[in-house]
């Protein structure tokens, strides 16, 4: 298990991975029962790109502080010799083409429940004037969309 500032990870738990970062499914030390993500972004792969990261964790902080129901939040940054780690809420319900991908068809109203949610969260992040070109939408269990930016 890797550990770090209270939350902890095993490397065969891989979710993700994006240009940058992998993330892994974790959880806190104290509360295991809680899951989290756990996006590790290596200090090598970030010479060119640390510009970039500052500015998506202020913005990360910002979306994070509006509390929104369809926002994922950041819960933690931390910073280690190798590695930036961001700590961000688990959703575990696959993401949006997962979900179309399983079903052949949906109905009107299942569309427009999904429709709604992602309006809402590009509404918050308007109202921020916050624009972003790779937005990726997860959802919970329950159906609800969460967007998550990727770094």
């Amino acid at each position: 298990m890797e550990q770090f500032d209270g939350f902890e990870y095993s490397k065969r738990d891989l979710l993700g991975h994006g240009a940058f970062a992998l993330v892994y499914r974790g959880r806190y030390i104290d509360r295991p029962e809680i899951p989290v993500a756990i996006k590790a972004i290596s200090k090598k792969s970030l010479n060119k790109s640390k510009n970039l990261l500052t500015k998506e964790i202020k913005i990360l902080k910002e979306l994070s502080g509006l509390k929104h129901e369809n926002l994922v939040s950041l819960l933690k940054c931390t910073e280690t010799p190798t590695h930036v780690y961001l700590v961000i809420e688990y959703c575990n319900g696959g993401d949006l083409a997962d979900y179309l991908q399983q079903k052949s068809q949906l109905n009107e109203e299942t569309i427009q429940h999904f429709v709604v949610q992602i309006a809402r969260a590009l509404e918050a992040c308007y109202r921020k004037g916050i624009v972003h070109r790779d937005l990726k939408w997860l959802m919970t269990p329950n159906r609800h969309f969460w967007c998550l930016r990727e770094l």
